[in-house]
């Protein structure tokens, strides 16, 4: 923990520092730039952003489109929900009416080889039936994006968060499926949630089409319990994650673009309760198909090593296990003029989040978004989950059962703003979960809640250097 708060810290201090140099360097007198068009409030004054792109005549492109200058973002969310259960597999069905207050504050910083950007997130929540488990939740993110040649570029990013929030992650997460990408169908019981990820990318354009890039990652998670009123963390998994990999991309024409490579994961649950290893050898394909669709999708083997302990017959039994798997993803986008649509598909060996060790995951989602008018916008989204133990299906069952449980979200939102700082959010979530063989005291196989709320956004953005 204190290792990953001085690398915050350290990152924090490199961008106050850059953003003293930006005073220096801009204009007082320079003009401002047009407003981009964003789903956010811009600053419409400022000064001139000095350069387009990131090394002028030498990028790789990397960033795309040009680059705002910098600007301080302060902001402030205030929300109120109901739910109809928040007793996670509880046997008994706990409603609740809770209020968030959220400060904002986002500091972005670009030079022409560097963009730094640093984002503190943080909420008091207030839980109306459980006056004791009231509580504060943080989340910080530094990520760095440096030119080190014309080359070579190297992305830093660690991101930091402490929550109370039972329900805070009971969303669809929508995206690209990738190799190795965390559980998108994570388990959030009623208990506080520690988590870090950090990540660091090395880039080269080996040529005009052809890119290697560098990954590795590490993250952890824990679990303890906040409530004195409820407890479901026991028997939960911690998590210590580390990963790595090597994957080459060739662009084959301004549609098609494909590659492959390695990448490997450690997982390390509750301190060796089990460990397991994920080797992934994938190859993917991104094809634009029109320029309002667009096709992408990667598949390989994965070699899953894992070392078990468990209880049986009086006795602590430690199982080697190993095999070969199938992994696959594949996702379709649509774009039109005033909707879109994305939908994606995947199997792969992942966290259980919390509830299971190694998994196997299958993960099917969507989701539509639609301009209603000038000012609404609304989204829907779907998503399922089957989660299976990888220890127990490769196991006699007769000594340790099969033990999985699946996911079922569906959620509603629109969004409308109010002035060109605020924004009003209108939501309604549906999510059902159902276990098989998972042991807490006094649980239910089976969890459903149904939760609305609103929530209004402020926003507040200052150009640096002014």
């Amino acid at each position: 923990m204190k290792r990953r708060f001085a690398l915050c810290i350290l990152l924090l201090v490199m961008g106050v520092v850059m953003g003293a140099w930006a005073q220096d360097d801009v204009p007082p007198s320079a003009p401002a730039p047009a407003p981009a068009p964003s789903e956010e409030p811009t600053q419409s004054t400022g000064p001139k952003p000095e350069y387009t792109e990131v090394d002028p005549g030498k990028s790789l492109d990397f960033l795309g489109e040009a680059v705002n200058h910098s600007n301080l973002n302060l902001g402030l969310t205030v929300q109120a929900a109901y739910d109809t259960n928040i007793a996670s597999f509880g046997t008994e069905r706990l409603p609740q009416n809770s209020y968030l207050v959220g400060p904002h504050i986002g500091i972005s910083q670009y030079r022409p080889k560097l963009a730094l950007n640093f984002v503190y997130d943080g909420g008091l929540g207030i839980y109306q039936q459980l006056p004791n488990s009231n509580t504060y939740s943080q989340t910080g993110t530094v990520d760095i994006l440096y030119q080190l040649t014309s080359r070579w570029q190297a992305h830093v990013s660690d991101r930091y968060s402490y929550s109370a929030d039972p329900f805070g992650s009971y969303f669809t997460i929508i995206g690209q499926p990738a190799p190795n990408n965390p559980n998108p169908s994570i388990y959030v019981p009623f208990a506080t949630t520690q988590q870090n990820f950090g990540q660091i990318d090395l880039a080269n354009q080996l040529s005009r089409y052809d890119t290697l890039t560098i990954t590795g990652n590490e993250s952890f998670r824990r679990y303890t319990n906040y409530s004195t009123n409820i407890s479901f963390q026991a028997g939960l998994y911690n998590l210590i994650s580390y990963s790595g990999g090597a994957n080459y991309s060739h662009k084959f024409s301004a549609q098609l673009s494909a590659g492959g490579g390695y990448n490997w994961t450690s997982l390390d649950f509750s301190h060796g309760q089990q460990r397991s290893g994920i080797s992934a050898f994938q190859g993917f394909v991104n094809y634009q198909y029109s320029p309002s669709i667009t096709i992408s999708g990667w598949a390989g083997p994965e070699y899953i090593t894992a070392k078990t302990i468990i209880f049986v017959f009086n006795q602590f039994v430690t199982l080697l296990q190993n095999d070969w798997v199938p992994a696959f993803g594949v996702n379709l986008g649509w774009q039109g003029l005033r909707q879109s649509f994305t939908a994606g598909l995947s199997r792969q060996v992942s966290d259980g989040g919390g509830l299971l060790a190694t998994t196997t995951v299958y993960d099917l989602n969507g989701a539509y978004r639609r301009k209603l008018s000038a000012r609404w916008d609304g989204v829907v989204s779907l998503q399922y989950a089957n989660n299976a133990s990888f220890a127990a299906t490769n196991l006699n069952k007769q000594l340790f059962p099969d033990r999985k449980y699946t996911v079922l979200q569906t959620t509603f939102n629109v969004t409308r703003p109010i002035t060109q700082q605020m924004t009003a959010n209108l939501s309604y979530a549906y999510i059902r979960e159902t276990q098989k063989n998972i042991y807490f005291q006094g649980s239910s196989p089976t969890y459903d809640d149904s939760r609305i709320w609103i929530s209004i956004q402020y926003t507040w953005n200052h150009p640096l250097g002014r």
